[in-house]
């Protein structure tokens, strides 16, 4: 507490523990995502597990020889493979390891934490205990964000929540999640489910706006009448490794599931917003008289200070329903410069809603530091 002096226990346990070496400490990002979603026989879907070292310079931290092959699976979940994961780590975490450094030429002690987890949103709503986004009641998995019914999610009330503003257009306090809140929470859910009825359980989780997978599958079983063997092992489970009922995260040491799970670009802004106001603009805002001075302006249109290959603005346009992130960033970056008159004209004036987000005051030192990562 403030104030008030902690004794120090001499020697140091972590010398002790490293045997008088150098310790370093070593940060990993760790990332898990599906790595092919096609359902033909050839490419099964495999659910994979990497790490890169948190330390290393963004200009080589994606190299491939920098990325960390942990685990992967084409039929266990996320969760199921992070089970040995997160024991490895929290075993680093506490007790460590020793390694060379070639630098010093002698050995060191290494430990490491987990700094954050990248994952797209759907992925960081499993790892985290939240519901999937999309159509949840509570889509955050940071701020209390949530509606009791779906159709409150169009209502003005939703809408400055989501924006984190009053009524008056002023900044409101935000209702963040508390990663030990939920930790709670889901253990909570559990005890629901062993007294009350599977339905309790469900709308106890909706209402909470917490959805762990596996303490969900066990309560399936535990509540299916045809399979007493299996309730019979998930109760001896539970009276001797309490833990393993939940998501392994829930144990990961120094993990914060409401903070370290930064927000991935390609799904929540061009596979998101850009999506869907540039599909509305071009199919249902721009005339027909339109159409050719907007495929002029991208033909004619000089890339090379974009770094991007010549525009085929027919393509574009007959495909732009169909479109993938990077036809979406193309867009987005030739905005500005192509389709500002158009916007601007526009009744739903696009140009003046996306000059109103929110500048970065350095952005040269964010342009540095950001490690672009890529599905």
């Amino acid at each position: 507490d403030h104030g008030s002096f902690t004794p120090i226990s001499l020697p140091n346990e972590w010398r002790e523990k490293s045997g008088n070496r150098i310790i370093r400490h070593v940060p990993i990002a760790l990332y898990c995502d599906d790595t092919s979603g096609n359902q033909s026989k050839k490419w099964n879907k495999h659910i994979s597990y990497y790490f890169t070292l948190a330390g290393l310079p963004p200009k080589v931290s994606n190299q491939q020889y920098n990325c960390h092959f942990l685990s992967k699976s084409n039929t266990a979940g996320p969760l199921e493979l992070a089970d040995q994961i997160v024991d490895e780590l929290n075993d680093m975490t506490t007790n460590g390891c020793v390694a060379f450094d070639c630098k010093l030429q002698q050995e060191v002690f290494v430990t490491t934490v987990v700094l954050c987890f990248l994952g797209d949103s759907p992925m960081h709503a499993e790892i985290t205990n939240t519901p999937l986004p999309g159509a949840s009641l509570n889509p955050c998995r940071i701020c209390h964000l949530g509606v009791e019914k779906r159709a409150d999610k169009s209502g003005e009330d939703y809408i400055y929540q989501f924006l984190g503003m009053d009524s008056l257009g002023n900044r409101d306090v935000v209702d963040y999640r508390d990663w030990n809140e939920t930790i709670e929470r889901s253990h909570k859910m559990w005890e629901t489910a062993l007294k009350k009825s599977k339905d309790a359980y469900r709308t106890e989780s909706k209402s909470l706006g917490v959805q762990d997978v596996i303490n969900k599958a066990f309560v399936d079983i535990l509540k299916d009448r045809n399979r007493k063997d299996e309730v019979e092992k998930i109760m001896a489970l539970a009276e001797h490794q309490h833990h393993k009922l939940f998501n392994p995260f829930l144990q990961l040491l120094g993990f914060d599931g409401c903070h370290d799970t930064p927000v991935e670009v390609l799904h929540v802004v061009l596979l998101g917003i850009i999506k869907y106001i540039a599909i509305d603009f071009l199919s249902n805002t721009i005339k027909p008289r339109q159409v050719n001075d907007l495929l002029g302006a991208w033909q004619s249109f000089i890339t090379n200070s974009l770094d991007l290959p010549a525009i085929d603005a027919a393509y574009l346009y007959k495909h732009h329903k169909s479109m993938v992130g990077k036809d979406f960033k193309i867009i987005l970056q030739c905005a500005p410069f192509v389709s500002s008159s158009l916007w601007m004209d526009s009744r739903e004036n696009y140009g003046v809603h996306c000059a109103g987000w929110h500048p970065i005051s350095s952005r040269h030192t964010f342009l540095t530091w950001k490690c672009t990562w890529i599905n």
